[in-house]
């Protein structure tokens, strides 16, 4: 049976929602002055000051960041409050530096679909999988490798899917220097 997943366009309620918001987003840096000894890392503290609501209820934040256009991995703290980390500093990296954090939104209901609708057919995968390698019939491990390959592209078009869900609400960026020690 197929999973059949809807995803609907911005409700002109969560684009006001924004628009009334002018910063949702705040960063700051761990380190006085903006500035990190070689050898440290900076550590990063992200607050959305918004919360947004859609024709069907509640949104949830993602917060993405990057360290010089390089993706960073983003802790969630609470549901306003967030962190990043970098690796430590060394001697050739003294210099300039950005860390931008991007906020965007989509509607909780719809990204818990779609996470339900992901772990299903994950986990029937998994199910196919087994009986794959369990079955000695040719014929039959022919129709689990295929039902495998079909239930990894659903799976690839429910995380699409809840990727371009995403609203963009917010980007803000971090000037800082690295110091030496």
């Amino acid at each position: 049976s197929a999973l059949a997943i809807l995803v609907s366009n911005t409700p002109s309620s969560l684009i006001s929602d924004i628009k009334a918001a002018p910063h949702p987003l705040e960063i700051q840096l761990d380190h006085p002055l903006s500035e990190v000894p070689v050898g440290q890392r900076a550590v990063f503290s992200i607050h959305v000051f918004a919360e947004f609501q859609g024709e069907d209820g509640p949104c949830e934040n993602v917060v993405r960041a990057t360290h010089n256009n390089q993706s960073i991995g983003v802790s969630v703290i609470g549901p306003i409050d967030y962190s990043a980390t970098t690796q430590a500093f060394a001697a050739p990296e003294i210099g300039l530096h950005s860390f931008s954090a991007t906020l965007s939104v989509r509607s909780k209901a719809q990204g818990d679909r779609l996470r339900d609708a992901i772990q299903s057919a994950m986990a029937r995968r998994a199910v196919a999988i087994q009986r794959r390698d369990e079955s000695v019939d040719l014929a039959a491990k022919a129709y689990f490798q295929k039902q495998i390959e079909d239930l990894g592209l659903l799976t690839d078009e429910l995380y699409r899917q809840l990727e371009v869900s995403l609203l963009n609400v917010a980007n803000e960026t971090l000037q800082f220097r690295v110091i030496s020690g």
